[in-house]
């Protein structure tokens, strides 16, 4: 998030890189010492994705809710949240803590490929199908109960 914009130091330390065009934030994270102002110089679109069991696991007070709060605060450029029901820290290694796959991953996978690819086409190659593949609710239909899926464009 940090070269997508995302300001640090209240907003005084930026390490924004003009040569991203587009970013994929997996389980982002909430500034622990900054509210949403941390987010006004983010002006490349940004894909987050995140899962209901998502914990923070430096800070079990942190809710996985949490890991929302980048995407909600981004105000200056197309964003997309995907929220895996039950997926978890790991959802995008494909273990937990000890190793053991899990019996969602593949599923899980499958997705974060078919949206992650489609992402890349609409922003990386200006595809417009891939980008109504997105907005105009084919993936929304192709998550159905393992999540959910919005989008906002700028």
């Amino acid at each position: 998030m940090a070269l997508a914009g995302q300001a640090i130091a209240g907003g005084r330390i930026s390490f924004a890189d003009p040569r991203l065009k587009a970013a994929i934030a997996y389980s982002p994270s909430k500034p622990q010492r900054a509210g949403t102002e941390a987010f006004t110089s983010v002006h490349v679109p940004t894909f987050h994705m995140t899962g209901t069991d998502d914990k923070n696991p430096l800070d079990a007070s942190d809710p996985p809710s949490s890991r929302q709060f980048p995407y909600r605060s981004i105000a200056n450029a197309d964003k997309f949240l995907l929220v895996f029901n039950g997926g978890d820290h790991m959802v995008f290694s494909g273990r937990d803590f000890r190793g053991q796959p899990r019996p969602n991953d593949p599923r899980f996978h499958a997705l974060i490929q078919k949206a992650s690819l489609a992402y890349w086409d609409a922003y990386l190659l200006d595809k417009a199908d891939a980008k109504s593949y997105l907005t105009g609710g084919a993936f929304a239909r192709d998550l159905a109960a393992d999540g959910t899926f919005e989008f906002r464009l700028k």
